[in-house]
């Protein structure tokens, strides 16, 4: 009699184990987004990301603040991205955009709106030989695996942007031709 009672109660003890995992999941992710929201989390954060971005493009990088909103919203303010000659390449007050969190687990970024206040950016090219100053930027995020074609990489993330506003924006775009005298005419 003993051992029906034992036998019978195992599938409940596995399913209260099971619920308990579960709630336990849910309050920590809950709480990560919780604490994400305050002050001394987006601070370290922000020193995060700053340090990350610099070891990656290995130029200067400096954000006054990252923040974040439960709603999807993202700020970053007082932001400066040096160029390799150490010139400015985009400086500015605040980018903000609304992010859609749940569309990342399905490899897309989809962003309701993008706003950029107050920012500069300086677009430089010396023709005819030589590349815009911003491309470190995008070799320095692209993956070997999509720079050689033999290798199968999983497919690229898809970037959805619905509105983009823009306040107070200076775009300079300097470019430059060097002629070349040729040495055999």
């Amino acid at each position: 009699m003993r051992q029906e009672r034992t036998v019978s109660n195992r599938p409940a003890k596995i399913f209260r184990i099971v619920l308990k995992t579960i709630a336990f999941l849910l309050l920590f992710v809950l709480l990560v987004f919780v604490l994400l929201l305050t002050p001394p989390v987006q601070r370290v954060l922000t020193a995060r990301v700053q340090h990350y971005l610099e070891n990656k493009l290995h130029t200067k990088v400096i954000i006054g603040r990252i923040s974040f909103g439960l709603s999807g919203k993202i700020g970053l303010n007082d932001i400066f991205i040096g160029d390799k000659t150490n010139d400015t390449l985009l400086s500015g007050g605040s980018i903000r955009a609304h992010l859609d969190y749940l569309k990342l687990f399905s490899n897309e970024v989809r962003i309701k709106d993008l706003e950029l206040d107050n920012v500069t950016a300086k677009i430089k090219r010396i023709l005819p030989d030589t590349i815009y100053n911003f491309q470190f930027i995008i070799d320095a995020f692209t993956s070997e695996s999509s720079k050689s074609p033999d290798t199968a990489s999983s497919p690229p993330m898809k970037l959805d942007i619905a509105k983009v506003t823009l306040k107070d924006i200076n775009l300079i775009y300097a470019h430059r031709r060097v002629c070349r005298k040729d040495r055999y005419t």
